[in-house]
Formats: C-alpha cells, structure tokens, sequence
C-alpha cells in the first residue's frame, strides 16, 4: 500500500472519528435540552438509537412503498434464555402464525408469511426490527388492475363503435377511452396495495408497542 493511500486511510478514519465524537457532544445537548422540560435522558438516547438506523425512503412503486420497515428499542435481554422465548411466543400471539425461528446466545429470527422480525441486543437492552416486502404483491395488484382496465377500456370502446358507427369520430375515441380505463385498472391496483401498506404499517407498530408496553418480565 502506497504512503498516499495509508494517509487517505487515516484521514477518513480520522474524519468519522470526529464526526462520532461531534454526533455524541450533540446528543448530549439534546438530552440536556429534553431533561429541562422533563423528557427521560433515556428516552431520547432510545429515539436516536432507532432514527440513526433508518435507512432512508423505502423503494416504491407508483408511489406506493415496496417496503415497511419499523423498529423499537425495549428493555429485554434478549441474550436470556427464557426471555428470548417470551419474545418468540410473543410474535407468535401477535400475527397469528407460528413463525420459524433462528436463534443463537444473543440474536433471534422470527419469520412469518412475508412478515421478518429479527431481534438483537443492543445499548443494553434489544432492538426489534419487523419489516414485509410489497414488491410481488404490487406487481401482482398492477397487472390485475391493468389487465381488467383494458378488458373494460375494449368493451366500452366497442359499445362506443356501436353507437356511433365506424366513423372518424368513434376511432379517435376508442385509442384514449382504452388508455384511459387502463389508467383507471392501475389506479385501483395502486390503492390496494397502498392499503396493505398502510395496514402493515399500523400492524407493526402494535407490535412494537405492545412488545414495549411490559408483556415481559424485566431484564436479568
């Protein structure tokens, strides 16, 4: 490795050095702030932990999010045996599935239909993260509502053609009244998925509060 190498090496590392021990001069700003008007300094800590892990905006579709991904802090060990299986059990109460799990001493995997909740510890306590993907089911629901928008942009163009004959008029509208039918088919597949995004969203978000609310003992 060249010497010009090993310094830009160094420098970077340095720079995320500085940047890390400048995140951290802030955070203990904020909970100074937060503490005068009687916000826990944990908490905080807590909110900043799940924020620096946010991983940005979620692929889409039209729009529509091709991911959820939600995560919570709670004070569990999951590094303990027992509670470790509360946990586990817990899920399985919550989406009404026996998932398949994969654990080890300190992590645990929770799989369930397209549902993932993966749990390992850290800052003292666990962070649970619970995400589903969206991409087939959009694909699959665009289609559908593309397919059926044609099917019914055709008939009416047909009905259209009927009533006004093969003239100039009825061929310049059939060509927009199937595009626009099409546009409609998508539409619907749209909201639907959008539905059941939003659905997940508010699922997940139970989860992690009730996971959060003291359903398991404390920590050993």
């Amino acid at each position: 490795m060249s010497d010009d190498s090993k310094m830009a090496r160094i420098l970077a590392r340095a720079a995320q050095m500085q940047q890390a021990r400048d995140d951290e001069d802030r955070l203990v700003l904020l909970e100074d702030a937060a503490a005068e008007v009687g916000i826990d300094r944990a908490m905080v800590r807590r909110a900043a932990l799940e924020h620096a892990l946010d991983d940005g905006p979620p692929p889409r579709m039209l729009g529509v999010p091709t991911r959820v991904v939600r995560r919570r802090w709670i004070d569990a060990d999951v590094a303990v045996a027992p509670t470790r299986a509360r946990l586990l059990a817990r899920l399985d109460t919550l989406f009404c599935a026996k998932g398949e799990r994969v654990e080890d001493s300190g992590h645990a995997t929770w799989t369930a239909r397209h549902i993932v909740v993966t749990l390992q510890p850290e800052a003292g306590g666990t962070l649970v993260q619970i995400s589903e993907r969206f991409v087939n089911t959009a694909s699959a629901s665009m289609s559908v509502g593309a397919t059926m928008g044609m099917a019914a942009g055709a008939m009416v163009s047909m009905m259209v053609l009927g009533l006004l004959g093969k003239g100039l008029l009825a061929g310049l509208l059939a060509g927009p009244i199937v595009l626009l039918a099409l546009g409609l088919g998508v539409q619907v597949g749209r909201v639907q998925v959008k539905r059941k995004v939003e659905a997940a969203e508010a699922s997940f978000e139970r989860a992690l509060e009730s996971l959060d609310a003291g359903v398991l003992p404390p920590k050993a």
